[in-house]
C-alpha cells in the first residue's frame, strides 16, 4: 500500500508553472477560431471562403495541424524516455516558439501551413508531456515520483530521498519522515518494472497486459473529441454566421467562450476527486449528448431562417455545450489517462492517449467545412451518435482511480505491486481497528505490570513472615 501524503505549496506552485505548457497548447490550437473569423485573413492569403477551395483550405489549417499533434504524441515517449521530462518539455517549448514565429511571419499559405504543422508537432507533445509531468510528481493523490527517478536509476539514493522531502514538506514534520518509505517502494517498484526490459511503441501495443491500457487511453482521448468540442470551438465563427451573427460580436462571443471554459476547468479540478473520474466524466459525457441533441434539432428548424427567437437558442446552447465538458471532461481525460500507466510505459501511454485525440480532430475538423456547406446540420448527429455509444463502454470497461497511488492503479490492470514497507490501509474502519488493538494492548501491559506487583509484594510478605 502507497504511502499517503497531502500537496503542499511547493506541490501546487510546480503544477501550475508546468500547467503553462497546457496554455500553450490551449493557445496554439484556438488562436485559429478567431482568425478563420476574420475576413482580412483570408484576403491576406487571397482565398475565397465561400469557395470549394476556400473550405478545404480553412479544413486543412486544423488538419494538418492535428496530423502534426499525432506525430508530437508519437515522438515524446522517446524525448521525454531518453532526455527526462524536464529536457522534454524544454525543447518542446522551442519548438512552439519558432513554429509560431513561422506562422506569424507566413507571406504564403503553403509557408502558412507549413509553420502549422511544425507548431501541431510541439502542441503534441506538450499536450501530453504535462498532464504526464503533474501526475507523477506529485503525492499520491498526487504523487513523487518522477523527479526521484532519475536518481533512483543512478543509484543516487540521498539526493532522491531530498526530491521527496521538498515535494511533501509541510507544516506537519510527518510527512517528511515518510519519504524514506515511500522511496523504498518507488524504488521497488521501479525496480520490478525495469526488470520486464525496455520497450517500444510497437511492443507496447503488442503486450497483452499493457495492451488494454494503451487502447484505454486512446478511446477515452478519441471519445473526448467525439463529443464536437473541437468542431464548434475552431468553426465557432462561422456557427454563428450560419445564426445570422455577423461583425465584431462573433468575436466577442468566442472571448465570453473562452472564459467561461477557463473558469470551469477550475471547477473541474475542484469536483475531480470529490466525485471520482469514472462518474464525473460519464456526467460530462451524458450532458454532452443531451445538449448537442437541442442544438441540433434548433439548428435544423432555424438555421437560414430569421427566427431571432430560435437564434438565440442557438448560441445559448453553444454556451451551454461548454458547461458539461469543460465542467467535468476536460481536465478529467488528461488525468484519467495519465493516472493508468506505470513508470515503465507512461510517456508511449502519453503519447498514444492523445494521439487519440488529435486522429479525431484530422477526422472532424478536416471534414467540418465541407459537412458545413453541403449537409449542414446533420453533420452533428456525429456529435451524438458516437459519445452516446461510447459512455456504455466508459462505464463498463474503465476502472476507477479516484484516491488510488500509482502503485495501487497498476493492480487494478494486474500489475504485481510492490508494497511499501510499515505501512497499512489508510481508511477508517482500519483506523478504528487499530485504535482497539491499541488501546487492548495498553490495558494488558498494565494489568500485567499491576499483577506482577501484586506477585512481588505477596512474595516479600510471605518471606518475612516465614523469617519470623
Amino acid at each position: 500500500m502507497a504511502v499517503k501524503t497531502t500537496a503542499t505549496r511547493y506541490n501546487f506552485i510546480l503544477a501550475f508553472f508546468v500547467a503553462l505548457g497546457s496554455f500553450t497548447y490551449g493557445y496554439n490550437s484556438s488562436v485559429t477560431a478567431s482568425v478563420i473569423g476574420l475576413p482580412s485573413f483570408f484576403s491576406y492569403f487571397d482565398i475565397d471562403i465561400s469557395s470549394t477551395k476556400g473550405s478545404s483550405l480553412a479544413g486543412a489549417i486544423n488538419g494538418i495541424y492535428s496530423a502534426g499533434g499525432a506525430v508530437g504524441c508519437w515522438l515524446l515517449s522517446y524525448l521525454a524516455d531518453t532526455f527526462g521530462r524536464r529536457r522534454a518539455i524544454q525543447a518542446i517549448c522551442v519548438i512552439c516558439i519558432v513554429s509560431a514565429a513561422l506562422q506569424a511571419g507566413s507571406v504564403h499559405i503553403a509557408m502558412f501551413l507549413v509553420g502549422r504543422f511544425i507548431n501541431g508537432i510541439g502542441v503534441g507533445m506538450m499536450n501530453a508531456i504535462v498532464p504526464m509531468y503533474q501526475s507523477e510528481s506529485a503525492p499520491a493523490s498526487q504523487r513523487g515520483r518522477l523527479s526521484c527517478g532519475g536518481w533512483t536509476a543512478r543509484e543516487r539514493d540521498e539526493e532522491a530521498i531530498a526530491i521527496l522531502k521538498s515535494l511533501h514538506s509541510s507544516t506537519d514534520s510527518s510527512h517528511g519522515n515518510d519519504s524514506p518509505t515511500e522511496y523504498q517502494q518507488i524504488k521497488s517498484q521501479l525496480q520490478l518494472e525495469a526488470s520486464e526490459g525496455a520497450q517500444n511503441l510497437i511492443q507496447v501495443l503488442f503486450n497483452p497486459r499493457w495492451r488494454r491500457r494503451m487502447l484505454t487511453g486512446f478511446l477515452v482521448q478519441f471519445l473526448m473529441q467525439s463529443t464536437g468540442i473541437l468542431v464548434i470551438f475552431n468553426y465557432q465563427i462561422l456557427m454563428y454566421n450560419s445564426l445570422g451573427l455577423t461583425g465584431s460580436l462573433p468575436l466577442l462571443l468566442l472571448a465570453i467562450y473562452n472564459a467561461i471554459a477557463a473558469f470551469m476547468n477550475w471547477v473541474n479540478s475542484l469536483i475531480l476527486d470529490r466525485l471520482g473520474r469514472i462518474r464525473i466524466i460519464t456526467i460530462g459525457l451524458a450532458g454532452c449528448v443531451i445538449i448537442m441533441s437541442c442544438y441540433t434539432a434548433m439548428a435544423a428548424t432555424y438555421i437560414g431562417t430569421d427566427n431571432r427567437v430560435g437564434n438565440a437558442m442557438g448560441v445559448f446552447f453553444i454556451f451551454a455545450f461548454m458547461m458539461p465538458y469543460a465542467g467535468c471532461l476536460d481536465a478529467s481525460s488528461y488525468v484519467y489517462c495519465a493516472e493508468i500507466f506505470p513508470t515503465a510505459i507512461r510517456a508511449h501511454g502519453m503519447g498514444f492517449s492523445v494521439s487519440g485525440l488529435f486522429i479525431s480532430n484530422i477526422i472532424y475538423t478536416q471534414a467540418a467545412p465541407t459537412a458545413f456547406n453541403n449537409i449542414q446540420w446533420k453533420y452533428f448527429l456525429v456529435f451524438i451518435i458516437v459519445p452516446f455509444v461510447g459512455l456504455f463502454f466508459f462505464r463498463k470497461y474503465c476502472p476507477e482511480t479516484k484516491n488510488l497511488s500509482i502503485e495501487e492503479i497498476a493492480g487494478l490492470f494486474g500489475d504485481r505491486v510492490i508494497e511499501a514497507p510499515d505501512t497499512e490501509k489508510m481508511n477508517p474502519r482500519g483506523w478504528e481497528l487499530r485504535k482497539m488493538l491499541r488501546r487492548h494492548m495498553q490495558l494488558f501491559k498494565r494489568h500485567h505490570f499491576i499483577i506482577g506487583q501484586y506477585r512481588m509484594n505477596e512474595r516479600t510478605r510471605v518471606g518475612g513472615d516465614a523469617g519470623k
